[in-house]
């Protein structure tokens, strides 16, 4: 089984039943950016795993870097180990998806490269500014990096508006770890990239199929 998983034939047919599990893909007004971490035991000899920023502390082991649109759908997944830089993932997704809108994050990443890519995709990134970048110094800033400041620090309220939609990705995670089948720390027996990301697949499939099940219960009531 474990050698059948490596085969890209597989992994295409596991895209295949999360799109399927998801419904229809559509391009709404917003998507939204964020990781969360997937820590093992310090003391676990997976050499793949990396040493950074998780929940609120340093730990061990890999994240899941979404894209997600504001219906609650994944458009883009990665999986990387803790110490990598979420704006790298974030600018691989990016350049993965055929058209975007608003995108929304926090002000980790506000760079400029990634506002340049949002741009190429016909989206505009909004973003508050890092902590350490309250001056826009002498440099030359991507447009879009002027544009999500003046959203968010402007008189208008829209850009304020958007960024509040980052909710539902917390809410996502949230609810991705709220059940028996739930993320979270990783099993003993799931270490290296490959494995980590087949386990999180199977885990985005089984949370896709447990949305549609209850929004059907809820429509039916």
């Amino acid at each position: 089984m474990s050698r059948r998983l490596r085969r890209d034939s597989v992994r295409l047919f596991l895209d295949r039943l999360l799109e399927h599990a998801q419904g229809p893909a559509r391009l709404t007004l917003v998507q939204i950016v964020d990781g969360t971490a997937l820590e093992i035991r310090g003391h676990s000899k997976d050499r793949q795993a990396g040493y950074g920023f998780g929940s609120g502390r340093m730990a061990k082991g890999y994240k899941l870097h979404l894209l997600l649109d504001s219906a609650g759908a994944i458009v883009q997944w990665r999986i990387a180990p803790m110490n990598v830089n979420e704006k790298v993932m974030a600018l691989r997704m990016v350049l993965r998806t055929d058209a975007l809108t608003y995108v929304v994050a926090d002000g980790e990443y506000d760079s400029n490269p990634l506002h340049r890519a949002v741009t190429s995709k016909g989206g505009q990134l909004v973003v508050p500014r890092r902590k350490t970048a309250k001056r826009l110094g002498h440099i030359r800033h991507a447009p879009g990096r002027l544009r999500s400041i003046a959203l968010l620090e402007g008189p208008s309220p829209f850009g304020r508006d958007l960024l509040k939609t980052r909710a539902n990705i917390e809410r996502f995670f949230g609810n991705a770890d709220s059940h028996s089948e739930a993320l979270g720390e990783l099993p003993a027996w799931v270490r290296t990239h490959r494995r980590v990301r087949t386990w999180v697949h199977a885990k985005l499939i089984i949370n896709a199929v447990r949305i549609s099940h209850l929004r059907s219960h809820a429509q039916v009531a």
